[in-house]
């Protein structure tokens, strides 16, 4: 007999002539005549009868085969496993489902406050799980304080915009966000003025008083670190909604900026003792000691420091528009 077979099939060929070497000796001699046809045989997986059975999903249909038993006869093999059919649904690990959203299909429009103002994000899907993200906030505010005898009048600008790329790592609603803050113009700046006759002081230096013909009053600004900064944040409500078209997210992180940095520039003259009780004061004026309003400066510096680490939280509603088609559809 001359038998010709694939590589690929040579073990498989052996294994099913040692089988009926040995299990189907007696049949073979006592059969006039038996013609096997071994091609045929190594097309097919080999399982001994009565101990399990498989199925062989086709890669096209992924209908179930038929096996050969070790005894020649025909074992009928049940429906694809669990694992095929998760592969065939999408819920298999690494899988892209067909109804999986196709990338920029949808838009959602993102109102949101926070600690980096009022803000504005638009959102559309890139692939299954992920999304892109991109939003400015704006916020100004005027605080009027005193503190350490001065009046302070200032200015708070929240201000920048930024990209994110929203991942869905546990096929629900958490997400992980790293991005890019492009334009981070975050400042804060503020005039001060010690009224004459008031007391003050600064840095380590003793309490002073305002001379009333040339009063001590300056500026101070500060500059939130770098115009670029990396940002991660965290947060709950998927910005595109598949079910509805509305969601509440939540966010929180941060961005780095750096150090943030603080300018202080005070002038005027300070007077060492108030003697009348009508604010007048005496002749020890002269102008503001330089050196104590640079450890005001230090001290204050060290104080925002921290911000380089600036906190990122949200709350927003979010409104889908169009419909996130699907792979395949």
């Amino acid at each position: 007999m001359k038998f010709t077979a694939h590589v690929s099939h040579k073990i498989l060929v052996g294994a099913v002539a040692s089988s009926f070497a040995l299990i189907g000796g007696s049949a073979l001699a006592q059969s006039p005549a038996v013609t096997v046809d071994f091609a045929e045989l190594a097309s097919k997986p080999l399982m001994p009868a009565g101990l399990y059975s498989s199925s062989v999903l086709d890669s096209a249909t992924d209908a179930p085969k038929t096996a050969a038993a070790s005894t020649g006869s025909a074992v009928s093999v049940p429906a694809p496993t669990a694992k095929a059919a998760a592969v065939n649904s999408g819920s298999w690990p690494g899988a892209v489902p067909a109804g999986s959203p196709g990338p920029f299909s949808a838009m959602a429009v993102t109102v949101k406050v926070g600690s980096t103002g009022i803000g504005v994000d638009l959102a559309t899907p890139l692939a299954h799980h992920f999304g892109l993200r991109t939003g400015a906030s704006y916020f100004a505010y005027n605080p009027t304080l005193t503190t350490d005898g001065m009046n302070i009048n200032g200015e708070l600008h929240l201000q920048n915009a930024s990209t994110s790329l929203d991942i869905y790592p546990f096929h629900n609603t958490f997400r992980i966000s790293p991005g890019l803050t492009w334009n981070n113009a975050t400042r804060m700046s503020a005039t001060l003025f010690a009224p004459g006759g008031s007391e003050f002081s600064f840095g380590n230096g003793a309490n002073s008083y305002s001379d009333p013909t040339n009063p001590v009053h300056g500026t101070a600004n500060v500059v939130m670190g770098h115009g670029i900064a990396p940002r991660i944040t965290m947060g709950w409500g998927n910005i595109l909604p598949t079910h509805g078209r509305v969601s509440f997210p939540v966010e929180f992180g941060m961005q780095y900026t750096q150090k943030p940095t603080m300018k202080l520039m005070i002038s005027g003259n300070g007077c060492g003792s108030q003697t009348e009780a009508d604010g007048t004061v005496d002749a020890g004026c002269g102008p503001v000691d330089q050196s104590d309003v640079q450890e005001e400066q230090k001290e204050l510096n060290n104080d925002i420091a921290p911000l380089r680490f600036y906190p990122i939280l949200s709350l927003g509603v979010s409104f889908r528009f169009g419909h996130p088609a699907s792979r395949g559809e």
